[in-house]
């Protein structure tokens, strides 16, 4: 960047003119490049998705052609005021200012100058009086040459000040407005960068989406989000007919927010059941590294570990806000039928949310499956001194998937290749190999299913090497991460809204800028967008799930309600983080009360992956599965205890309660466990679920199995009762 140097107020001057001059040449010249794209494509899905296209690209004209040259011109006007501010106290090409020399030169004007020109004054006075009376002459006053003196000197002072003032005001004033317009200009360089490698997706590859179906109107902002040309490549392929092509781009340079379309496009696929699609990407997967697969397989699980977070949110929101509604008492028809309407849609709502969760625990079983199993290629060696030879073992595992009501069918088969390096020029071949699928020998052949249904048996992932391990620790990390830039952006930005489906994926974008230093202009800016693409995107659900349009009088009156539906994001945020900090305490937790608890009270769901016909091979709960449910159940327990439940239960009393508890703990037990029991009373308690060590979590489980007759499947049941949300088939499934 080259750096300015002004030495003097006119190469001051000659640098703003330069840049406004600039600015106006830079609008003439683009704007003979101005186009102003239209269509008449129609009402339907694909007429929407053209034209919310062409605004896309009416957008960044506006922003390149105009907007920023006004923002440039706007910068060498503020630079020229300065100028002229300056010129005006009378400097006309050097400016020296500074607030201690202009009150110091006061203080002497009106202090020390005052008081010598006083005393010389006196001296003068006394001189002419003695030559006066020499000369038998009056004597010369000099009070007035005093008085003169001290009244130009105080002026002189006067004026100092004055115009130092307005140097400093000037500048003050300069200084904060070149700011503003420099982090003005800043801020069109990701416009710049977006648009420089938005142009390399060929508009025919666009309109190709959109007549497949892959890029429609509510997803047009996948179009803002690249930033590099690996993210362009990402997105040109991710939205065609060969999805496989994403795996060509450097997973290392795929960023954050990219990962994020990518996943819900891979979402998409599974609402869709779209196995086409899926069974391109996976088949790519053959040909390259599983080392490199990894990293593109944990980019799209941290992608999904964020979606999910806020769906929750989003979920955790409307439950709120649905729990509160009620009928008023003698209600009107008036007031019923609204109440009805609400209710209505409140449920269309859930199913939709259900329904996302569903494809995102889907999509993360298979991601971890993927991983599990190694797919993709991978070399090992071994040298023998005997026949000083090195053996190069290569190996290719593919995969093909199919995808039915919500779980993977996974066929695997594995290839072999040896090749021997005992000579130079074997060596130099070996460093040149690249197996083909001919000179592999194939037959390892294995079928598997992954399931979001969780099985005690197998281990955990991250148990079958420190590979794993690692792919985990890097997910957990990026967990953290996201949370606490939630919860930093609701402190910063004051945000209050969480818009709906899949415009979800801007506000991943807009939290990560608000973690990296934006406050709440950029949010606001992004929410703007945000909130307009999620009343779409609820009319077209809306519409695909009732068969009719929402007229618009009564969604405007349904989203007025929607839209303060957040004024409580904060607690939604704090009870998600509570829920996931309990959950992952539980689930790392190896006593039977851990399965006891996480099964039968919080009916908590996860992944399994098993190979047809034999057991389990590998299993996940906490950051691999996600479940809004046990969210709820969580919060209660932590409010009321086990007090909820027996108030609800028509066989159970506070004595049962009492008995349940002399039951699990002798009367020296029931001092050192005081906590549990007055947790499990609903007692105000700074115990809590996510606080509890494993003896106290068996104690609490123990109370629970002692409860009644019913035990821990009455309270299964009541919570099944009080919260569970029905599981929706994905949209299309048969």
């Amino acid at each position: 960047m080259a750096k300015v140097k002004i030495n003097s107020i006119s190469e001051l001057e000659s640098y703003g003119k330069n840049i406004k001059d600039f600015s106006d040449k830079y609008e003439v010249e683009t704007n003979a490049l101005y186009r102003n794209f239209t269509d008449k494509a129609g009402n339907d899905s694909k007429g929407a998705a053209v034209n919310a296209y062409f605004k896309k690209l009416n957008t960044i004209q506006s922003q390149i052609f105009s907007q920023l040259p006004s923002a440039i011109k706007k910068y060498g006007e503020v630079v020229t005021t300065y100028v002229s501010e300056i010129r005006a106290t009378e400097f006309v090409d050097k400016c020296y200012s500074s607030y201690t020399g202009a009150n110091d030169l006061s203080s002497l004007l009106k202090g020390a100058q005052t008081n010598d020109i006083f005393n010389l004054s006196k001296d003068l006075d006394e001189a002419f009086k003695q030559a006066a009376d020499a000369m038998g002459n009056s004597p010369y006053n000099t009070e007035g040459d005093l008085n003169k003196a001290t009244t130009d000197l105080e002026n002189a002072a006067t004026k100092r000040i004055e115009k130092d003032e307005a140097v400093q005001e000037a500048y003050s004033k300069f200084t904060k407005n070149l700011e503003d317009e420099t982090v003005t200009i800043k801020s069109f360089q990701d416009i710049l960068n977006n648009a420089i490698c938005f142009s390399d997706i060929p508009s025919s590859a666009i309109f190709q989406a959109i007549a497949n179906g892959h890029l429609t109107a509510t997803q047009m902002y996948y179009l803002n989000i690249p930033k590099t040309k690996e993210d362009a490549q990402a997105l040109k392929a991710i939205i065609s007919d060969k999805p496989g092509d994403v795996l060509k781009v450097d997973p290392n340079k795929i960023s954050e927010q990219m990962y994020a379309v990518i996943a819900n496009e891979q979402n998409d696929w599974t609402l869709a059941e779209n196995n086409e699609m899926w069974q391109h990407f996976v088949n790519a997967l053959g040909d390259y590294s599983v080392e490199r697969n990894d990293i593109f397989t944990n980019g799209i699980l941290k992608a999904e570990d964020a979606l999910a977070q806020i769906l929750m949110l989003q979920m955790y929101q409307l439950y709120e806000d649905n729990h509160k509604s009620t009928l008023p008492e003698n209600a009107t028809p008036e007031q019923i039928e609204e109440y009805e309407e609400k209710m209505k849609n409140y449920q269309i709502l859930y199913d939709s949310y259900q329904s996302e969760l569903n494809a995102i625990n889907s999509n993360t079983g298979l991601m971890y499956s993927l991983q599990v199993l190694e797919i993709g290629t991978s070399v090992e060696s071994k040298f023998f001194e005997n026949r000083r030879t090195m053996e190069y073992y290569y190996y290719k595992k593919v995969a093909e998937v199919e995808l039915n009501n919500g779980q993977f069918n996974i066929k695997t088969d594995k290839g072999f290749f040896q090749f021997d390096v005992n000579t130079i020029q074997t060596a130099y071949q070996q460093r040149e190999l690249k197996p083909t699928d001919k000179d592999y020998t194939w037959g390892e052949y294995n079928e598997y299913t992954a399931t979001t249904e969780y099985s005690d048996f197998g281990m955990e992932a991250s148990e079958y090497s420190e590979r794993l391990e690692g792919l985990r620790k890097e997910r957990q990390k990026a967990h953290d991460d996201f949370n606490n830039s939630i919860l930093q952006a609701v402190a910063e930005t004051g945000i209050s809204f969480i818009p709906f489906g899949s415009t979800a994926l801007s506000v991943v974008k807009t939290l990560g800028a608000v973690s990296d230093g934006f406050k709440g202009n950029e949010f606001q800016s992004n929410g703007t967008d945000a909130i307009k693409s999620a009343r779409d995107d609820y009319k077209s659900f809306y519409k695909k799930t009732t068969g009719q349009d929402i007229p618009d009088t009564k969604f405007d009156k349904l989203w007025d309600h929607w839209s303060k539906l957040s004024s409580g994001i904060s607690d939604g945020v704090k009870a998600i983080n509570t829920y996931n900090s309990a959950i992952s305490q539980i689930d790392q937790q190896t006593s039977e009360a851990r399965n006891d608890f996480m099964e039968k009270i919080l009916d908590y769901g996860g992944w399994d992956l098993s190979e047809n016909g034999k057991s389990t091979i590998a299993n996940g709960r906490f950051g691999q599965y996600y479940d809004f449910n046990a969210i709820l159940r969580v919060k209660e327990l932590n409010k009321l205890g086990l007090k909820g439940y027996i108030n609800n239960a028509t066989n159970l009393t506070e004595n049962d309660l009492d008995a349940a508890i002399n039951k699990t703990f002798t009367e020296e037990d029931k001092q050192a466990y005081s906590d549990v029991i007055a947790y499990a009373r609903g007692k105000e308690t700074a115990l809590k679920l996510q606080d509890m060590s494993p003896e106290q979590l068996e104690k609490f489980t123990t109370i629970v199995k002692n409860l009644g007759r019913d035990g821990m499947s009455g309270l299964g049941d009541y919570f099944d009762k009080e919260y569970q949300i029905e599981e929706v088939k994905p949209y299309g499934a048969k």
